[in-house]
């Protein structure tokens, strides 16, 4: 496989970033209410743990079900 074959799969598979980009913004959306109506210690404590323990599994939990078999 060379290079352009595992770029053009890459953007199939992660669907040009999308899942990747919701998930990003239900996080910050997430914090930026928690920020409003709680505390910016809880907002900030939502995006560290939520960037960083579960950005990417749900990523994968949404790229999975949509993945593009060939």
């Amino acid at each position: 496989m060379d290079i352009q074959d595992a770029q053009r799969e890459s953007r199939c598979v992660y669907v040009d970033g999308f899942w990747g980009q919701l998930v990003s913004s239900i996080i910050w959306l997430v914090s930026a209410t928690l920020g409003t109506w709680v505390s910016p210690k809880v907002s900030i404590l939502t995006v560290v743990i939520g960037g960083h323990l579960s950005a990417h599994p749900n990523t994968a939990a949404f790229v999975g079900p949509t993945r593009v078999r060939e």
